[in-house]
C-alpha cells in the first residue's frame, strides 16, 4: 500500500502542476477527501 506522505514525497512536480502520476495522485486525494475545489481560496485568504 502506498502511504499519502510517499505519494507527495514522490511526486514532481506536483499533480496541481500536471505532474506524474496526476490521475493515480489525483484519485487517492480525492478518494481520501484531501482535495476540495475552493482549497486555495481558502489558503490565500489566510
Amino acid at each position: 500500500m502506498i502511504s499519502y506522505i510517499s505519494l507527495i514525497d514522490n511526486l514532481h512536480p506536483t499533480p496541481a502542476l500536471g505532474g506524474y502520476p496526476k490521475e493515480f495522485a489525483m484519485d487517492l486525494l480525492n478518494r481520501k477527501n484531501l482535495v476540495h475545489e475552493d482549497y486555495m481560496v481558502r489558503r490565500l485568504a489566510i
